[in-house]
């Protein structure tokens, strides 16, 4: 049996709930926007905040905040073929309780984890690779690419850290965008080009980065450079828009 919910974390609870309460091994799972075969024999599942609702409170109750926290990173991590993985974690999960991640031997634990692993480093590393600049009506543009959608909690994190200014962070592959007003964030639709305020900033955006980037080239020693390991440390994909990169 092949389900197909929405995409969304309420939509996979929901389907979560309709496989292990009717105790169902043979399926698979696929999101709306994934193409389907005319031969697929398919059930869709609505998705119900009320019945996801309920569904977390159980799991919630069984389950540690560490593992909690897990199926949200898993789940952002929008991995290729995650969602029955997670859903098997979840099955796993009702029986075993808080001792759920650390049963290794397992693949779905181990499929879930490693998922997990990898958007809480994508997230830090964008914590701190974020560049914002300056665009006409003070409002701080920062373009991303990131591999994971990222980009809901690394807005809760500026949002703390860049309280008194008005920013956007643009999601360029998914096409999201978050704006802050320096009173609550908001989810907004943008055309906004990622080349914005590189060549058409403003005086002070313009000569910022020119400080910044003769700075950089001024600390190097390029006796000591070795392309091969600040690739290790900061893999090519993140170089897109820094600044010093430009």
């Amino acid at each position: 049996m092949l389900y197909q919910y929405d995409g969304s974390l309420d939509g996979l609870l929901c389907t979560a709930d309709e496989v292990i309460g009717g105790n169902v091994t043979d399926y698979s799972i696929a999101s709306e926007n994934c193409q389907l075969s005319l031969f697929d024999n398919f059930f869709r599942i609505a998705s119900d905040p009320a019945r996801a609702e309920k569904f977390w409170n159980r799991l919630d109750s069984v389950l540690e905040n560490d593992s909690m926290q897990r199926i949200v990173y898993c789940h952002m991590s929008e991995a290729e073929g995650y969602e029955r993985h997670l859903v098997e974690y979840l099955r796993l999960g009702m029986k075993l309780g808080p001792s759920l991640d650390s049963f290794h031997a397992d693949t779905n634990v181990g499929h879930v984890l490693t998922l997990s692993r990898k958007f809480g480093r994508e997230l830090h590393a964008y914590k701190g690779l974020c560049r914002f600049r300056k665009l006409e009506g003070d409002i701080y543009y920062a373009p991303i690419e990131p591999e994971c959608n990222i980009i809901q909690s690394l807005a809760e994190h500026f949002r703390c850290r860049l309280a008194v200014q008005k920013w956007l962070i643009h999601d360029i592959r998914r096409g999201l965008a978050v704006y802050w007003d320096m009173k609550s964030l908001h989810d907004v639709e943008t055309d906004l080009h990622p080349s914005a305020g590189q060549d058409a900033g403003t005086d002070d955006e313009k000569l910022y980065a020119d400080m910044w980037r003769t700075f950089h080239r001024t600390i190097a020693i390029k006796e000591r450079e070795n392309p091969n390991l600040q690739r290790q440390n900061m893999p090519k994909r993140y170089w897109k828009y820094l600044t010093e990169k430009m």
